[in-house]
């Protein structure tokens, strides 16, 4: 049986995520609604802070936390914290 995962590095290669840092990427459907800095930083920052919040759901591998319903995700992983759109999952 063969599996195949598409990594955060491939998806960057691609254009698919934009980093920010070396463990922080923003999916660039999303990065281009938050070109203003000062909105891309309050939206990191409630998304760090609603990471730090422990949740049933979370797993070893990984937690999912809604920022805006319908609107703004964040993912962290083994790889990193992914900051995406709903329909980019």
């Amino acid at each position: 049986m063969f599996e195949y995962t598409y990594t955060r590095s491939q998806a960057i290669q691609d254009g698919i995520l934009v980093p920010l840092s070396e463990r922080l990427t923003f999916t660039a459907n999303l990065f281009e609604e938050y070109q203003d800095i000062d909105n891309r930083n309050e939206l990191i920052s409630k998304g760090l802070r609603l990471l730090s919040i422990p949740d049933s759901e979370d797993s070893s591998a990984m937690k999912l936390r809604v920022i805006e319903n319908d609107k703004v995700w964040v993912i962290m992983n083994f790889e990193g914290i992914t900051f995406l759109k709903p329909d980019d999952y």
